[in-house]
């Protein structure tokens, strides 16, 4: 024991002194400064940068190449083959059925017309229908809607209506829906036409003036138009007319066509008329304009087989490879021809301001014997 106690004394006493002469004692900061050396001796056994590290790490990776290689490949696969619980936990739910009962009752739309089911009027069935509105029959008076495709005040007493049922025609609408009306208007951009048997000096008088024009017979049907002679004229057929003939019209790819534009009234007083925009109805006759023939009224009259917009060559390409409209098809075509195309619109929509303003007086007078002037639109 006591030479242990010498030992260390000797230690204690082989310190290095300091200026004044005594020994120097080790400090809290430098213990703190050895145990972080020791520290970074360790960790720079796993650091990558050092020697040590990189050795361990080629080390190891090559241990496990071997383990991987030698180990059978059933036991390789059965050992990992870690199994995964199939059903997933659902908890369990209890759904309570609750059923709504609504008392309250739909509106609901009749249609008048000739064939109220036939396949033309499929549209409005499915829209209405789509909006939730039932349809009716028309011994009830009971309905919300009136969906006339003919025209109804002839045969129908409207007069004294509820409030708040509709009928998608104006009293006198025919003024402006019935070709005989429409075409016989004194307007610039209606081509002249007289009524027969009415008007037919006045007609004589004006084929005599002209000798070069053509002229048509129109009925309101749209059938059996032809161009005729003076002498092929009958002149005592009712609810028809003599039109003039526009012999020079505006064709596309020499095929003559018709528009829609689609126009809404909905008030008459004071009216209030809508034009949309967005496109238009284009048909175009199924041959040719020339070389004309009067004899072939495909070249000249649009009827139920007329060609659609994407079978004219030049529209098809606007229409079905890059998604036009109609009236933006032939816009297209057009600008490419070097016209301007704003220059028809502005005509058109001028046409039915001056036509919507002459019937007006005519529509206000037949609408003054309605009790209600909110229950119609056109």
């Amino acid at each position: 024991m006591t030479d242990k106690r010498k030992e260390v004394t000797k230690k204690a006493d082989e310190r290095p002194n300091n200026e004044d002469g005594n020994k120097i004692r080790p400090t809290k900061s430098s213990s703190l400064v050895h145990n972080k050396r020791i520290e970074e001796e360790r960790a720079s056994f796993f650091d990558l940068r050092t020697t040590t590290g990189q050795i361990l790490f080629i080390t190891v990776t090559v241990a496990a190449v071997t383990l991987v290689q030698c180990v059978p490949k059933d036991a390789l696969k059965s050992l990992l083959n870690l199994q995964l619980p199939t059903q997933q936990c659902k908890p369990e739910v209890q759904f309570v059925e609750k059923k709504i009962v609504s008392h309250e009752t739909r509106p609901k739309y009749w249609v008048f017309g000739r064939n109220p089911t036939g396949g033309h009027l499929l549209h409005v069935h499915n829209v209405l229908q789509r909006l939730g509105i039932e349809q009716t029959s028309n011994d009830t008076i009971e309905w919300d809607l009136l969906w006339a495709h003919d025209y109804p005040f002839r045969k129908i007493n409207l007069q004294h209506m509820k409030r708040h049922q509709m009928v998608n025609h104006f009293p006198g609408s025919g003024y402006i829906t019935n070709k005989v009306d429409l075409s016989t208007t004194r307007l610039q951009y209606i081509p002249p036409a007289f009524k027969l048997p009415a008007e037919s000096t006045q007609f004589r008088e004006y084929a005599a003036a002209n000798p070069e024009k053509l002229f048509v017979q129109k009925n309101n049907q749209h059938r059996h138009i032809q161009i005729k002679a003076i002498e092929e004229i009958d002149f005592s057929s009712n609810d028809t007319f003599i039109q003039e003939f526009i012999d020079d019209p505006l064709l596309v790819d020499g095929y003559k066509f018709d528009i829609g534009v689609y126009t809404v009234i909905t008030s008459i007083d004071p009216l209030r008329v809508y034009i949309y925009k967005g496109d238009i109805l284009f048909r175009y006759c199924p041959v040719p304009y020339y070389p004309f023939n009067a004899s072939n009224v495909d070249k000249y009259i649009v009827g139920d087989d007329y060609l659609p917009t994407w079978e004219v060559p030049s529209l098809g390409q606007y229409y079905t490879k890059y998604g036009f409209g109609m009236k933006d098809s032939f816009d297209a075509y057009l600008t490419s021809t070097g016209r301007d195309p704003s220059t028809i619109w502005e005509q058109v929509e001028d046409a039915i301001r001056l036509l919507i303003l002459k019937k007006e007086p005519l529509l206000t007078g037949l609408l003054s014997r309605y009790a209600n002037k909110r229950n119609f639109s056109k």
